[in-house]
């Protein structure tokens, strides 16, 4: 039987796995073989689940990693909790890339933060996994989805211990403190960090935080001057912020001097609606409904919606165009709350009451 079922197709073969684990058949090498990238191809949590307690399958730390990756993919916390199970039974070596695994699994956990720790305490003394900086990529990583200020910082000190960081390393932890709501921290660590070790990411992860609150618009300015002759290295990410960084601060100068470059992008249309927004909190009506005029209808969403009715509002004496863009919108059902909210402040604005 454990021969000929490799000749089904892959829908018969679920079913004979079943019976493989109902009947306690072993199996053999080249059978555990096929079934596993079979498995693989499918992704199949269940299928995953059955062949990892199967008690004749001899699986080494390489296919559990695989069949950990899988659960962690599906969120399945069963299936990881039965591979550090068989890890313990077989007293198996875990290695650095089952780690990470684990710890994006971890980071997505409701108190995940302890399981981190925890898994940091397992692996003291194996200096394979201590020193690979993905590694500790991936523990900055969960610590910041997590949250946990306290939990970053403890690990963020064990990490500095370790190794010396690389260019993602750096980002990692940087991004990290930004998720935990450290900036003042993250911007820090970003002016102690090696000049020839910042990369776009970099960038992109500093004027992020850099968008977050007022104040920081010089250092953004600085920022952008530092990259922008240098090809290719403001991407979609960075200029949302930039536009961010403008709009937060009100600055009109600010923006002028980064739209300047932006209009000559050839994918400025991916975030049009960003540079709407900024232009709108400087209160310049004109640049906002010229870049209006660029957006195909099709490609309209509630964010430009919102930020256009809101840009009418800035001033009296759009009521016209307002109600007609406003109709348009309707026709087009992308109306909300806010939108609705906007279209409101124009009737105030222009005390139309009808």
């Amino acid at each position: 039987m454990i021969d000929t079922y490799r000749q089904l197709d892959e829908e018969k073969t679920g079913t004979v796995l079943n019976d493989i684990e109902r009947l306690s058949i072993p199996l053999l090498p080249l059978s555990q073989r096929w079934l596993f990238q079979w498995c693989m191809r499918r992704k199949d949590l269940h299928s995953a689940k059955i062949l990892v307690n199967l008690p004749s399958a001899s699986w080494n730390i390489i296919d559990l990693t695989e069949f950990a990756r899988i659960f962690q993919e599906g969120h399945n916390d069963e299936g990881i909790v039965s591979i550090l199970s068989l890890i313990d039974r077989r007293q198996l070596s875990v290695d650095a890339r089952f780690c990470t695994i684990l710890l994006k699994h971890y980071g997505s956990q409701l108190n995940g933060a302890s399981q981190i720790r925890s898994l940091l305490n397992s692996i003291q003394g194996n200096d394979e996994i201590l020193s690979n900086l993905y590694f500790w990529s991936s523990v900055m990583a969960a610590s910041g989805t997590q949250g946990d200020l306290d939990c970053l910082n403890d690990l963020y000190n064990q990490c500095r211990s370790r190794v010396k960081p690389d260019s993602g390393l750096w980002n990692s932890i940087i991004t990290a403190l930004q998720r935990c709501g450290s900036l003042k921290r993250a911007i820090d660590i970003f002016h102690s960090m090696p000049r020839h070790l910042i990369n776009h990411r970099t960038i992109s992860c500093m004027l992020s935080i850099y968008a977050q609150e007022k104040g920081h618009l010089n250092q953004a300015r600085e920022l952008f001057r530092q990259i922008r002759g240098i090809p290719n290295q403001i991407h979609d990410s960075a200029w949302v912020s930039l536009f961010g960084i403008a709009a937060i601060n009100a600055d009109h100068s600010f923006l002028q001097e980064i739209t300047q470059i932006w209009m000559m992008d050839s994918t400025k249309s991916n975030i049009i609606g960003s540079a709407m927004n900024a232009f709108s909190k400087c209160g310049d009506i004109d640049m906002v409904l010229q870049l209006l005029k660029q957006i195909p209808s099709h490609a309209l969403d509630l964010y430009m919606i919102t930020t256009v009715l809101s840009t009418y509002a800035i001033q009296p004496g759009y009521m016209t165009e307002a109600m007609q863009f406003w109709d348009r919108s309707c026709q087009m059902d992308l109306m909300n709350e806010f939108s609705w909210a906007a279209i409101f402040s124009v009737c105030s604005r222009n005390k139309d009451i009808e």
